[in-house]
C-alpha cells in the first residue's frame, strides 16, 4: 500500500499504549460495587532533564517500576460521533478514546485540534491521577501542543502520540 493510499484510509493520529507504570491494563469491567478510588496522585520522581520535558520518555527518567505492554494497544485519535468538539479520552463509555484502566478517569483529558497550526493540543480535564506530556505534569484545563513522538501519561498508562505519517513509516519498517 502506498503512503497516499494509507493516509486516505487512515488519516488519524493515534496514541499507542506502549508501557505501564506498575500493573496491567484491565480488559474487563470490575464487578465489585465497593471499589475504592485510585491514589489521589501518582508521584513520578525524575532525574535531571537534559532535553525539553515534553519530549522525554517518563519511563526512562522515572524511579518507578515500569514494563512494556505486550501486545501494545493502538487508539485512533478521532471522534466516535458526528458532533463537533474536542476528542474526549478516558475510561467512560461516552469517551471517543476509551482506555479501560482504573487509574484513568471517566473523563480524563481531551484532544483539541487547531486547524491553524495543524496540531493537536492535550488538555487535562481534572483527572484524579494526572495527565503528563513527557515528564511535564499538566494542571486542570492546561493545554499542551503535541508533536509526533511525544509521550503521554494517563494515570499509569504510558502512550506515544504518532501522526498518520509516522504510523505508516513504523508499519513499513516492521515489514
Amino acid at each position: 500500500m502506498t503512503f497516499d493510499e494509507y493516509v486516505s484510509h487512515h488519516p488519524y493520529s493515534v496514541i499507542i499504549a506502549r508501557k505501564m507504570m506498575g500493573g496491567q491494563i484491565q480488559h474487563k469491567k470490575s464487578r465489585s460495587a465497593g471499589r475504592t478510588k485510585a491514589m489521589q496522585w501518582s508521584t513520578m520522581l525524575h532525574m535531571g532533564a537534559a532535553q525539553p520535558e515534553e519530549t522525554m520518555d517518563p519511563c526512562e527518567t522515572s524511579m518507578m517500576k515500569t514494563r512494556t505492554l505486550d501486545p501494545q494497544r493502538v487508539f485512533p485519535v478521532r471522534k466516535q460521533s458526528d458532533e463537533p468538539g474536542a476528542i474526549r479520552i478516558g475510561r467512560g463509555a461516552k469517551c471517543d478514546v476509551v482506555i479501560n484502566d482504573y487509574t484513568v478517569s471517566k473523563q480524563h483529558a481531551e484532544f483539541v485540534w487547531d486547524p491553524g497550526t495543524r496540531y493537536h493540543f492535550l488538555v487535562d480535564k481534572g483527572s484524579t491521577n494526572g495527565t503528563s506530556v513527557g515528564t511535564r505534569q499538566l494542571s486542570r484545563d492546561e493545554q499542551c501542543s503535541l508533536k509526533c513522538g511525544y509521550w503521554l501519561v494517563f494515570g499509569r498508562v504510558v502512550c506515544q502520540y504518532l501522526t498518520a505519517e509516522a504510523v505508516y513509516d513504523e508499519l513499513r519498517r516492521a515489514g
